[in-house]
């Protein structure tokens, strides 16, 4: 029996560490038989265990089906393939550009965006999704977004309605998800189709356990949708980010208008365009005449695979070169003087991997309190090294904000961040939190001249709640969510945000939007 719905394979649920997923598959799989390859697959679960893109231990047996599960992962977004001709595995030219350290998320999102039913992963005979799904699922969902009639998707209607009647591209096949949707708004379960529960569940699930697999489908789509850079996300919903919706219409005449990648069945071929990054019409690589690696290309795959790795907390920039070759040295097992060769050809400028710390950072933000302290540090080297201030870390001394920020001694802002999953409200104690530290660094000095909470996103009520502490202290502040922050990153980085600009932001007394932050940079 097919799947009667949408699927999406899922040992990563957010796709942060895909990058050094398709690294670590280069450095291990490259131009070498997969299929029936145990062994193969084992070395790759070790080194995902090793670079902690996977918990040591974590699979369901001794032969490598962990491996297996995270290739799969990396071929259904179009960055690996199997190649018929020699059933050896390869990179797409995206998974190429990924694994060399190019910026993730134009990337991600383009591969995120482009992905289709019916593909080689949704037809193999271990998923076998229904033919009757032909559509790229992530247009749908950007379509439903911008319609005036829906404005907003919760889990449990992507979950109940879209991924299970989502299945054409057409008017007809949106508005009947659109009415379904409407519907379960107005009238709960009694909307739902009176089999629903046998109709969608296959021979595989269990229909008392079918809504808890939908919402885990559904899930894995929000967070897919995240890396597309046109949601945002509160709890269990997500809308177009304002400012970002005539973005999101042209990328649905681009995606949606485009014909879907034909004959799935030939891996290969599908890849090879599925797998084109932005600005890459075709892929004319013969790769009939691979070879076996040298050891100098070998040890480059090797320090690659752990720069991203670092990459993905930590913003390289900020570690001493010669600590940096110390610990690259010691995680690949390598000389320092042929890691610092094999470094000096992956990575000849260190600031290109900002990118790639910006997609691990967004998910800091995200993670609630198990990763707090590692947004705190982060956030200290994001001011120190792009915005070029004066920052220290301060939250590790009992009652203090996390980060404490001067401009040459003429004006200090104190810094709260907030390791939350979505949609952070600022409660009672924060509040209070916040006006005593305010209070405190105000008597120190006068230069106290803002403060500001950032987190990954916040809920609707934040604004008055700003505006309280700014009535109270007197010192103006405000909230940032990390769509906006990373944007004013990016902008920094680029040269078009200096210090000044930055302290009018984080004065306005209420949320910074993406659309403030264009404003600033346009002048």
């Amino acid at each position: 029996m097919t799947l009667p719905y949408w699927f999406f394979t899922r040992p990563q649920r957010k796709l942060y560490r895909v990058p050094q997923s398709v690294a670590a598959l280069r450095e291990v799989a490259y131009g070498r038989p997969w299929s029936g390859s145990r062994e193969l697959h084992i070395a790759f679960e070790e080194v995902l265990e090793r670079e902690s893109i996977k918990r040591q231990g974590d699979r369901r047996d001794a032969g490598g089906s962990g491996g297996r599960t995270h290739a799969s992962l990396l071929r259904s977004l179009g960055l690996a393939f199997e190649r018929e001709a020699d059933e050896r595995m390869y990179l797409t030219l995206a998974g190429e550009a990924l694994a060399d350290g190019e910026p993730p998320a134009p990337i991600l999102g383009n591969q995120v965006l482009k992905y289709q039913f019916p593909s080689p992963y949704s037809v193999g005979r271990n998923v076998d999704v229904d033919r009757r799904f032909q559509l790229r699922p992530m247009v749908l969902l950007l379509r439903l977004l911008l319609d005036d009639r829906v404005g907003y998707l919760a889990q449990e209607e992507i979950a109940l309605r879209v991924i299970t009647l989502g299945d054409r591209h057409t008017v007809a096949g949106r508005d009947k998800v659109v009415e379904a949707i409407l519907q379960y708004r107005e009238d709960g379960d009694s909307s739902l189709e009176p089999d629903f529960s046998t109709r969608f569940c296959s021979n595989r699930g269990r229909p008392d356990r079918l809504r808890e697999a939908l919402a885990d489908i559904a899930n894995t789509a929000m967070n897919w949708m995240q890396h597309t850079n046109l949601v945002e996300r509160q709890d269990d919903q997500i809308w177009i980010t304002p400012g970002r919706e005539t973005l999101a219409q042209e990328l649905i005449e681009q995606h949606g208008g485009a014909a879907l990648i034909p004959d799935p069945q030939n891996e290969e071929k599908f890849q090879r365009r599925y797998g084109l990054p932005p600005g890459r019409s075709k892929d004319t690589r013969n790769l009939s005449g691979s070879r076996a690696l040298s050891r100098e290309e070998a040890i480059d795959l090797r320090v690659q695979t752990v720069v991203l790795g670092i990459a993905r907390t930590e913003m390289i920039v900020a570690v001493p070169p010669a600590e940096f070759l110390e610990r690259v040295s010691a995680s690949t097992g390598f000389s320092p003087a042929s890691v610092s060769a094999a470094l000096g050809r992956v990575m000849p400028d260190r600031s290109r991997t900002l990118d790639q710390f910006l997609l691990g950072y967004a998910e800091m933000a995200r993670s609630s309190r198990e990763r707090a302290r590692d947004f705190e540090l982060a956030t200290t080297d994001v001011f120190k090294r792009v915005f070029e201030l004066d920052a220290r870390h301060v939250g590790g001394a009992g009652r203090e904000p996390d980060v404490v920020v001067d401009n040459n001694n003429s004006w200090r802002i104190i810094v709260d961040t907030k390791a939350h999953g979505n949609g952070y409200t600022l409660p009672a104690s924060d509040e209070r939190a916040m006006k005593e530290y305010v209070a405190a660094y105000a008597q120190k000095s006068p230069k106290l001249k803002a403060w500001v909470f950032i987190s990954s996103s916040f809920g609707a009520s934040i604004n008055p709640r700003l505006r309280k502490i700014v009535d109270e202290t007197g010192v103006p502040g405000s909230a940032v969510g990390i769509t906006a922050w990373i944007a004013l990153i990016q902008h920094a980085q680029d040269g078009r945000v200096d210090a000044e600009m930055l302290l009018a932001l984080l004065s306005v007394g209420r949320e910074v939007t993406l659309e403030d932050v264009q404003r600033v940079v346009v002048g």
